[in-house]
Parts: C-alpha cells; sequence; structure tokens
C-alpha cells in the first residue's frame, strides 16, 4: 500500500518508499543513495549540485516540459539568498542553490527530482 500525504508547503520535497524486504540490487543499474552521517548541521554553500529532470525550457511557457531528461550543475547558496527573492515559503529545511540573475536552476515540473551532491567519506 502507497500512502500519499500533501501538505501546504513542499518543506520537505521528498518520497520514501518502505519495503517490506531488501531488494537484490545485484547486476542491477540501480544503488543505495549515500546518508550523511552525522546530526551535525553540514554546511553546503559553495558546493556544487546536480539537478536532474524534465522540467520547464521556457519560463513563459507551461507547456515547454523538455522531451529528453536534462541536468545542469547549480551552486550552492546562502538561505538568505532564496529569501530575498523567492515568491513562495522558504524554510531552514530548504537548499537554495542555482542562479539568482538568470534562468538556469531546477525548473516548474522538476519538483522531486534528482538533486545530486558528490561527498566525500
Amino acid at each position: 500500500m502507497i500512502e500519499f500525504i500533501f501538505r501546504k508547503y513542499f518543506d520537505y520535497d521528498i518520497a520514501v518508499i518502505l519495503l517490506n524486504e531488501a531488494l537484490n540490487l545485484e547486476n542491477s543499474p540501480l544503488a543505495p543513495i549515500c546518508v550523511p552521517q552525522s546530526d551535525k548541521p553540514i554546511s553546503l554553500v559553495g558546493k556544487m549540485a546536480t539537478v536532474i529532470g524534465w522540467g520547464l525550457t521556457d519560463p513563459d511557457n507551461a507547456r515547454s516540459a523538455s522531451a529528453n531528461l536534462r541536468k545542469l550543475n547549480v551552486p550552492i547558496l546562502p538561505l538568505q539568498d532564496c529569501e530575498d527573492v523567492a515568491t513562495a515559503l522558504v524554510t531552514s529545511r530548504n537548499i537554495c542553490a542555482g542562479s539568482l540573475n538568470k534562468w538556469r536552476d531546477a525548473a516548474a515540473g522538476d519538483s522531486g527530482g534528482k538533486y545530486l551532491i558528490l561527498g566525500s567519506k
């Protein structure tokens, strides 16, 4: 059974699927994600991230969803930068990334898409 919980704000724009048994990923193109092993806050500002999705390619055309999966490397910015320009609620659990003076970031339609930050062990 899958349960969807919708909130007014996308404060936790993620999905978690709980399985009844472990997946066998041997000989599979799938791999588990890496999760930070610390309860301490991690500063990501200044790092690069990759956003992936089929979002809009034209900010003025709501029907311009890409036919191809696209990706873009974006810098992670201080949260205050997004608070200054955002039209939606920004919380301490959000990550601010992209370009504030160009239309180069995750696009409308990419919500819930991949957001990757290459880390080190």
